[in-house]
């Protein structure tokens, strides 16, 4: 069919340049405007809202509620699953993952994705160059500014706000609630391992960090140069201005627990803190060598 205004009940598999209500299976279209309630999967320069499996789609914006994975150039809103995607603004509420210069909101999974915009509400690993609003699992991703609600491992140069796990980033400003391990220029609230050059709120663990300026609400080992709001367990630190609420050994923080090793110190403690050395704290709890 070509040039039509049509609404669907059934089934519709080769359509062109048509504006279509549909509620069934609608395979191969192109240029149209359509409303899905099915599956369609090969779709281009298109305006639709979907409620059902659309994956492959180009130049389009809709509304999706189902699977849509490979998608390029579009504006949408989405409510499903949709993989590969590039310069698109959508509301997610699905699986995403593949995704390139895109503006979305996702309610799902949304791993591969460079220079977008978005809102995640899932899962969404590899990310270039986007400013993304995350709730969901986001692991690889770079250049970016987002707010996070589940995983998101990878990440370079970006400004985010993390409500998940985030293992591996750089250059970042994030807050994060949930697992974030490599990160640098960072808010955290969560776990964030192995970060650099990072100023972040953590509500989690957060082991290997370099040069970083964070509040820790969480378990933080290996940190150098930051400053640091502890409420959990870290343990290798040096040259650190943090708040302890946990185990935090080799650092230079305000610590609320119990503080061995230590010399020229003021620290706060609520937690252990063995090995220290160069920080001044106070202590409410067992601190047993200092000078």
């Amino acid at each position: 069919m070509t040039s039509v205004k049509n609404e669907y009940q059934g089934i519709c598999p080769s359509m062109t340049s048509l504006k279509s209500v549909y509620q069934g299976i609608c395979p191969s279209m192109t240029s149209v405007k359509s409303e899905y309630q099915g599956i369609c999967p090969s779709i281009t320069s298109i305006k639709s809202e979907y409620q059902g499996i659309c994956p492959s789609m180009t130049s389009v914006k809709i509304e999706y509620q189902g699977i849509c994975p490979s998608m390029t150039s579009i504006k949408s809103e989405y409510q499903g699953i949709c993989s590969s995607m590039t310069s698109v603004k959508s509301e997610y509420q699905g699986i995403c993952p593949s995704m390139t210069s895109v503006k979305i909101e996702y309610q799902g999974i949304c791993p591969s994705m460079t220079s977008v915009k978005i809102e995640y509400q899932g899962i969404c690993p590899s990310m270039t160059s986007v400013e993304i609003e995350y709730q969901g699992i986001c692991a690889s991703m770079t250049s970016v500014k987002s707010v996070y609600q589940g995983i998101c491992p990878s990440m370079t140069s970006i400004k985010s706000e993390y409500q998940g796990l985030y293992p591996s980033m750089t250059s970042v400003k994030i807050e994060y609630q949930g697992i974030c391990p490599s990160m640098t220029s960072s808010e955290f609230q969560g776990i964030c391992s192995s970060m650099t050059s990072v100023k972040i709120e953590y509500q989690g663990i957060c082991p290997s960090m370099t040069s970083v300026k964070i509040e820790y609400q969480g378990i933080c080992p290996s940190m150098t140069s930051v400053k640091i709001e502890y409420q959990g367990i870290c343990p290798s630190m040096t040259s650190v201005k943090s708040v302890y609420q946990g185990i935090c050994p080799s650092i230079k923080i305000g610590y609320q627990g119990i503080c061995p090793s230590m010399t020229s110190v003021k620290s706060e403690y609520q937690g252990i803190c063995p090995s220290i050395t160069s920080i001044k704290s106070e202590y409410q709890g067992i601190c047993p060598s200092m000078t």
